[in-house]
């Protein structure tokens, strides 16, 4: 095989090192790529072509690019006229440079072998901005999102990755509120609370460059926690979303949870002691017309499953925050867990509102009281 051995993923070719495809962890050495990450990849493809149905061309930017997959796919997979592949590993460099020629896309990519931040600054200027900035790193994005929203144009997409999960699932509380400016939290949704600190990091970033970046779209896929945002330009947007941004309460001894701008102590519902975190995003993660547009990409090509992820998201529009994950409430009583789908079902029978989650095929939000979810999953117990 060599050191670099050719692929395949979506319709792209993609020469990657050897060792990534051969070995169960991925080396860093000669250059990084994980075959794991194609979830991630197809979703970002979906985003771009989106992107480019609602707002037309703009120029996209892969400032930590390693071997190219993400551009290369982009390029291949998209109508985006004109991409920039940047990462310190040249020897990666060279590996995206030959995938860009396979698939005979190299008239249409600016390859580079800059710092990430320096790549950045270097777009940052006016007349030079990026309208699709994709932020992958290997950890925190945190040190990348200021760079990245100077280098952004208004209503650009900014898409980011954490991959430090252990810190955004509430394992490392002090990490989180160090790296992401507020506290996470271990509890049965500690993935979106993950992805609401992600969310509410880059937001706050941007609100200090007087600019907004709205949320419009995020998932989650094995060790990734993924936010895509477009960005609103001026200081009365920035203004305007510090009501977004607050705290989420849960109760240890009935299981409510609750969003409020300050946080408490007291459990609302059993006036117990509630845990919290935050400070977070609190308001909507999905936008309508985005996710609508990702959904008919995701009709038109790829795995049936990233349509049925796109539809249940576009579902939870509306919806409260902070699911309930059915086996956990299960666990409580020592029954069997039933079908998320007839939890659903049922809370909507008794008239409260409930749709299922895109961020855990085990969840169901709902406004119902949790006294209210735990009799539902009681009585289903045996279905």
């Amino acid at each position: 095989m060599g050191r670099y051995t050719l692929i395949k993923e979506g319709v792209t070719h993609l020469f990657v090192p050897s060792a990534s495809v051969k070995l169960a962890v991925p080396p860093a050495t000669p250059a990084f790529f994980n075959p794991r990450g194609v979830t991630v990849r197809d979703i970002a493809v979906l985003a771009c072509r989106a992107y480019l149905r609602l707002f037309g061309d703009v120029e996209f930017g892969d400032p930590l690019a390693g071997v190219g997959a993400k551009t290369i796919r982009v390029l291949n997979e998209t109508d985006v006229s004109l991409a920039h592949a940047n990462d310190l590993n040249s020897y990666a460099i060279k590996l995206a440079r030959r995938s860009a020629v396979y698939n005979s896309v190299q008239g249409r990519v600016k390859f580079s072998t800059k710092s990430a931040n320096h790549f950045l600054e270097i777009h940052s200027k006016p007349g030079n901005r990026l309208g699709m900035i994709d932020v992958d790193p290997f950890g925190s994005p945190t040190r990348f999102v200021d760079s990245a929203l100077r280098a952004l144009q208004d209503e650009g997409m900014l898409s980011v990755t954490a991959t430090d999960t252990a810190p955004l699932n509430g394992v490392y509380r002090q990490v989180a509120f160090r790296k992401y400016f507020g506290y996470s939290l271990k509890t049965d949704f500690s993935r979106e609370v993950g992805l609401r600190l992600l969310c509410s990091m880059v937001v706050r970033r941007g609100m200090a460059l007087d600019v907004f970046p709205r949320p419009v779209f995020v998932h989650s896929d094995q060790h990734y926690m993924r936010a895509y945002f477009l960005l609103e330009v001026g200081p009365s947007r920035a203004n305007d979303i510090v009501g977004s941004l607050g705290y989420v309460m849960v109760c240890r001894e009935c299981g409510a949870r609750y969003a409020a701008e300050l946080p408490s102590t007291t459990c609302m519902e059993c006036q117990k002691r509630t845990d919290f975190c935050g400070p977070l995003w609190i308001a909507e993660l999905f936008d309508a017309n985005f996710v609508g547009a990702m959904y008919e990409e995701a009709k038109k090509s790829g795995p049936p499953k990233h349509a049925k992820l796109l539809s249940t998201a576009a579902n939870e529009l509306g919806s409260p925050p902070f699911y309930f994950r059915v086996p956990n409430l299960a666990d409580r009583f020592d029954a069997p867990a039933p079908s998320p789908s007839y939890v659903r079902d049922e809370l909507i029978r008794k008239g409260w509102k409930a749709t299922l989650t895109s961020l855990d095929p085990q969840g169901v939000r709902t406004d119902a009281p949790a006294r209210i979810v735990f009799s539902t999953i009681r009585e289903l117990k045996y279905v």
